[in-house]
């Protein structure tokens, strides 16, 4: 937030969509060419079924591999024949597209340290990454004055840090062995393409407003629109990482029944409940930080808000049903979710009302989210045997467990330091 903060002060709504259209399409790519193998990896390690010490070293091979051939891919997306040339200097260009390779890096690495269960030393990474990124865009765009270059700049620094601190973690925790596994490449990929699908559908959920707003409302509505949804997703940081620790943790008890899936759906609720309204009286004063012209960004930070609130509820399900094994479903239901975002995209979005434009994009998003969540949820209390109730009714029981969770945090960070 910080950073997209100075960001906007200092780029102005044109000279961040330019910016964001540069990161974006990395991001892009690594979702469309990732074939679901992080995941694949830490549920290998996860469930025991590999040498993980074979898997750090497939994850670092597919990361490099993959990572270059997108970055090829890159350069043909946004060839000299882009608009983008004409807006920024050509090596901004080639420099931000090369955050491709990293991305896969970081990604696969992290994902063999989450197999491992070092999901704090993988938190660690993200964070440190959130410093940087910070730091690096203060001093490349406040300091020195370097405009989209520096943010570009900044980008590839931070993630040049967390790729370095995350092959560290893995050298250290994990170890690196390459050796012929064929058994580990054929069920990795079989098990990857499912989970690639869905992630792909995902992001795409997620991310085609972007793309609709730029094409057709141009730089500046993406640098407002980009604002909103970037606030509105500041609240999937906390469900983010527990899907991280879930996932692991559902794949070491897939016999049980989903005890931390549900608990986490239903505190999901109450914090919707209770901290929407909060979060939607505050949202003029957040955005002010940005500054005067990036006021619009209220009212499409408003369409995306409740989507963005009960979406979670969609990625804790999925993410247990992954963790056993199932994942047809949750792919089923997220293209579900894109088919209806796409569409009500193209109908409102041309619009010249106000649910129109930027406003009618953040209002399909949170269409398609919320249905994500309730189809998700029919589904799971159906196959796992579950009262609905039970996902979306918070009980007395999961307060304690909230309320507790200071006491146990702090009793083991007193068990580390004794050791």
């Amino acid at each position: 937030m910080a950073a997209s903060i100075l960001t906007a002060r200092i780029l102005g709504p044109d000279g961040k969509g330019i910016l964001v259209f540069l990161t974006e399409v990395p991001a892009m790519l690594y979702a469309l060419a990732h074939l679901g193998l992080g995941t694949a990896f830490a549920y290998r390690v996860a469930r025991g079924l590999s040498d993980p010490r074979v898997v750090a070293s497939y994850a670092a091979l597919a990361g490099i591999v993959l990572g270059l051939a997108c970055f090829g891919g890159a350069l043909l997306a946004v060839g000299p024949g882009n608009e983008i040339w004409g807006q920024v200097s050509p090596w901004v260009v080639v420099v931000a597209m090369s955050l491709v390779l990293l991305l896969f890096l970081e990604g696969f690495l992290g994902e063999t340290l989450v197999g491992r269960l070092k999901i704090h030393h993988r938190n660690f990474v993200l964070v440190s990454r959130s410093v940087f990124t910070v730091a690096l865009t203060g001093l490349f765009l406040g300091l020195f004055k370097w405009g989209v270059a520096g943010g570009v700049l900044a980008s590839l620094g931070s993630l040049g840090v967390a790729v370095s601190m995350q092959f560290f973690f893995v050298l250290r925790f994990v170890g690196f062995r390459l050796r012929l596994d064929r058994e580990l490449i054929r069920k990795s990929l079989t098990y990857g393409i499912l989970t690639y699908l869905l992630l792909l559908s995902n992001t795409l959920v997620y991310r085609i407003d972007i793309f609709f707003v730029k094409g057709w409302l141009g730089d500046g509505a993406l640098g407002i629109y980009s604002t909103a949804a970037g606030l509105a997703q500041l609240f999937w940081l906390l469900p983010s990482a527990l899907t991280g620790v879930l996932f692991p943790v559902a794949a070491q008890a897939a016999g049980r029944k989903s005890t931390h899936a549900l608990r986490l759906c239903r505190l999901q609720m109450a914090l919707t409940l209770v901290a929407g309204p909060l979060l939607a009286g505050m949202a003029p004063l957040v955005i002010l930080l940005y500054g005067q012209r990036f006021m619009p960004a209220l009212w499409p930070f408003y369409a995306l808000l409740p989507g963005t609130l009960i979406l979670p509820i969609f990625k804790y399900l999925a993410t247990d049903l992954a963790a056993r094994g199932i994942q047809k479903i949750p792919l089923l239901i997220s293209l579900l979710g894109l088919t209806v975002d796409v569409g009500l995209i193209i109908w409102w979005v041309p619009l010249e009302g106000w649910y129109g434009g930027i406003v009618g994009a953040g209002m399909a998003s949170t269409m398609a989210y919320s249905l994500m969540a309730i189809v998700a949820a029919a589904h799971f209390s159906r196959v796992r045997d579950v009262r609905m109730r039970e996902i979306f009714v918070p009980q007395r029981s999961d307060l304690q467990a909230l309320m507790s969770l200071p006491g146990r945090a702090w009793r083991r960070i007193r068990t580390r330091s004794e050791h």
